[in-house]
């Protein structure tokens, strides 16, 4: 849920304030190195941690009631057929 404690970066993702002040400042500074060396540096989008996992293999979302049957029927079908593929 996003709120006051959070922020959203590229329309879809929310982190901690603190969290997201950490990763702009590394990549703020892996920028400026690239700058130096006058080559790119290689980067993952976001630095590996358990806090960034899906815990009991769900999905954590939330569904607005904006949505009708008829748009929902497509998800409901990937779902289905991701338990059948899946497990």
């Amino acid at each position: 849920m996003h709120d006051e404690n959070t922020v959203m970066v590229e329309l879809d993702m929310l982190f901690p304030i603190k969290k997201y002040e950490e990763m702009r400042k590394e990549m703020d500074s892996m920028e400026k190195g690239d700058e130096q060396s006058g080559g790119r540096k290689k980067r993952k989008a976001i630095i590996p941690t358990a806090a960034y996992r899906w815990t009991n293999e769900r999905i954590p979302y939330e569904v607005s009631g904006a949505f009708s049957e008829l748009d929902w029927a497509p998800v409901i079908s990937v779902v289905e057929m991701s338990k059948i593929e899946y497990g």
